[in-house]
């Protein structure tokens, strides 16, 4: 189906529910850190720097380093999934 026949029938802001059909494929938690594991590590990043960044500009020093711990969390999830996708086939799926 191309994108003029998908948008067609699609109601650009209230869906309808009677048009509703089920997806071919469920969904898959393993694609989703396949594929955004660098978008969330990064918006981790940028919210760590905007807070770290607030702190310094109003009180000239840094003394909550909640975003900043927040962020290496994210930074370990993100190495770990950067390993299962280049060195392992934990996160590879059929027919995806």
């Amino acid at each position: 189906m191309s994108y003029l026949e998908w948008a067609s029938k699609t109601n650009a802001f209230i869906p309808n529910f009677k048009k509703y059909h089920k997806p071919e494929l469920p969904f898959s938690w393993k694609k989703v850190i396949k594929k955004e594991k660098d978008g969330f590590c990064l918006l981790a990043f940028i919210f760590a720097l905007f807070h770290l960044l607030s702190q310094w500009l109003t009180i000239n020093n840094i003394t909550d380093f909640t975003f900043l711990i927040f962020f290496g969390i994210v930074f370990i999830f993100y190495i770990i999934a950067r390993y299962l996708k280049h060195k392992t086939s934990i996160l590879n799926e059929a027919d995806r």
